[in-house]
């Protein structure tokens, strides 16, 4: 088991779907293609939403926090990941 394992464990423990950084993203069935050269000591755990906000036709994006759909708006949603 390496880092890249303990990571993984961790965030499908915790219901993330991947990591969020300042300029990348990664899910967990690729995880940390930059192998920690992106900085991903800044990285946080993140959820997926579809579509793209960032104009480079992105079929979806990792954030640091929960979004839900309402009407075909996005918005903030309060932490309801389980304790466990």
């Amino acid at each position: 088991m390496d880092c890249k394992d303990i990571i993984k464990e961790y965030l499908v423990a915790h219901h993330y779907d991947g990591l969020a950084g300042d300029e990348c993203a990664c899910v967990l069935d690729d995880l940390i293609p930059c192998n920690g050269n992106g900085g991903v000591l800044k990285c946080e755990p993140g959820y997926e939403i579809a579509g793209c906000t960032c104009g480079e036709n992105h079929d979806s994006h990792i954030v640091p926090e929960r979004r839900v759909e309402i009407r075909g708006v996005y918005g903030r949603r309060i932490d309801d990941r389980r304790k466990q």
